[in-house]
């Protein structure tokens, strides 16, 4: 059947212009959803950078807890108690 779309709408034949019409919202509506996975993709980048950023902080903390608590370690010969030093 020429001039005509699918078997649902097979009694309306559909126009040039109407097809384009409908074309240019089914982009748009593509457009968006781009646009919208896009934007998630970017909060989570995000989030995930912050997490990073976390996380080494506390890595950080750690290891000059563990500088400190190596600094303050008592001198096995005159049995004084060594004073932390930064490392």
């Amino acid at each position: 059947m020429p001039g005509f779309t699918t078997l649902k709408s097979w009694m309306v034949p559909q126009t040039k212009e109407e097809r384009l019409e409908k074309f240019q919202v089914e982009l748009r509506k593509g457009n968006e959803e781009l646009r919208m996975k896009k934007s998630a993709q970017k909060l989570l980048d995000e989030a995930k950078k912050s997490s990073k950023r976390e996380d080494n902080r506390q890595r950080q903390r750690r290891s000059c807890q563990r500088k400190a608590l190596l600094a303050e370690m008592v001198d096995p010969i005159s049995g004084k108690t060594l004073r932390p030093t930064r490392l």
